[in-house]
């Protein structure tokens, strides 16, 4: 996964102006106060600064991270300071407190979380009146992922539930497994009630042909992953039973075609507080 990250590191700047200028489609950013949860290495913080977005606020959790993000902010003219060190499942720091952000985003972040209830409590507190929140999830159940998750490339791990992670990521990988959980978009967005909320779903076009035959490729190796896994035997007769039932739930959902349960790999929704 080096290479993933490094790229991931590198293209911040990229993603954060792509991002911004996505979102530009639904928001006038001029002007607008922004707030970036998990900002990592604060190419959102650039992005949407670029698109008018002031003042911004950053909020990471590691303060290796907070490091390189000041690095970024400096080179592209921004407040190195701007850039605080918190957890969005903690109390809310007296700095964020103080004001309320008229755009927040939270990136491929909610899996990470340990306390999915506190977390949103805080973001709800912290959105302005009319104010937007944008969500990217990555989907569990989305071949690709099932395949190879997006963190640590693993093999199945997706399927299984925090608990059941930690063992196979500790069997296979070794180390903290630094996660959460997968979540189902419908139980996270249960959080924002649609009377005092309006939610889009913002995703691209779905390909069902290349989802189905990533489907057809895993079906074919599953029993040769499992075995070569370091799990186990016990483990690996639980992971067995895991990707059965998603072939099962597969083939149950394939049939409908309007349902994306399976076909969207990471679910992107924009939050409207009314």
């Amino acid at each position: 996964m080096y290479e993933t990250y490094v790229h991931y590191a590198l293209s911040t700047n990229d993603r954060g102006k792509t991002l911004a200028h996505q979102l530009s489609k639904y928001i006038d950013m001029k002007d607008k106060s922004y707030l970036d949860i998990g900002t990592a290495y604060g190419g959102y913080l650039v992005g949407f600064a670029g698109r008018g977005c002031r003042p911004s606020l950053g909020v990471e959790i590691d303060q290796n991270l907070i490091e390189l993000c000041k690095i970024n902010l400096r080179e592209n003219g921004m407040d190195p300071d701007c850039v605080f060190q918190g957890d969005i499942c903690e109390p809310l720091l007296e700095s964020l407190k103080e004001r309320k952000s008229d755009v927040i985003t939270l990136n491929d972040v909610i899996e990470h979380v340990l306390d999915v209830s506190k977390a949103f409590e805080n973001v709800k507190y912290l959105m302005a009146e009319r104010g937007y929140l944008y969500l990217e999830i990555p989907n569990r159940y989305h071949v690709n992922n099932v395949f190879s998750d997006p963190h640590f490339g693993l093999f199945g791990i997706t399927l299984l539930d925090r608990s059941g992670a930690i063992e196979y990521f500790r069997s296979e990988a070794g180390g903290i497994y630094a996660m959460g959980d997968y979540y189902n978009l419908g139980d996270l967005l249960s959080f924002f009630p649609k009377s005092h909320y309006e939610i889009k779903i913002i995703n691209d076009h779905v390909s069902f042909h290349d989802v189905e035959n990533r489907y057809q490729e895993i079906t074919a190796l599953y029993r040769v992953q499992i075995e070569r896994s370091k799990a186990t035997t016990e483990f690996k007769k639980k992971l067995k039973e895991r990707f059965e039932a998603f072939f099962k739930k597969y083939e149950e959902e394939m049939a409908k075609r309007e349902n994306d349960y399976f076909f969207i790999q990471t679910w992107k929704v924009l939050i409207f507080k009314r």
